[in-house]
């Protein structure tokens, strides 16, 4: 069994990608297609981010979309995937995107159009700078929850993703 796993919104930096968009056709055109159909300079997001618009949830999930995809089609033009029996495709929250795409369950230009509108409508879902997400590794749930409550903090845990 073989087994792609396709990443989340925080695994975003700028220059994903570039290798495979600078060595491979194919992901130049994958990357460039998203771009058309979104209207949203992708590349220039990904690889300079001069804006500062990669870590923007409107730019993100297209963004790591685009990249997670475009390298998916190179494996397929450059590995006989067929030769495994069993892939699997496994995703992490907006990653299920890429999975359904590599998989041919919806098209990259269903996909890329999902995820432009979902990025805009949880990009706007709350002004800017009254919430915020952050990744703790390293410290339990339950430790964080007890460190919460004992400094009445107005903070909630919305994923725990390990024991650790």
């Amino acid at each position: 069994m073989t087994t792609l796993i396709f990443p989340g919104q925080g695994s975003q930096y700028i220059g994903m990608s570039k290798d495979f968009y600078t060595n491979y056709k194919i992901a130049k055109n994958v990357i460039e297609e998203i771009e058309d159909y979104t209207l949203l300079p992708i590349k220039n997001i990904i690889f300079e981010d001069k804006l500062n618009q990669l870590n923007l949830t409107q730019f993100t999930q297209i963004c790591i979309f685009a990249s997670s995809i475009s390298i998916y089609k190179v494996l397929e033009e450059n590995i006989d995937l067929n030769k495994y029996q069993s892939i699997k495709m496994l995703e992490h929250s907006l990653g299920e995107y890429t999975a359904l795409a590599a998989s041919k369950k919806i098209s990259i230009k269903e996909a890329s159009e999902l995820l432009k509108i979902r990025g805009e409508l949880m990009n706007s879902a709350i002004a800017p700078n009254l919430s915020g997400m952050a990744a703790l590794i390293g410290l339990d749930s339950k430790s964080l929850e007890k460190i919460i409550l004992n400094n009445n903090l107005d903070l909630y845990i919305a994923n725990d993703n390990s024991p650790q």
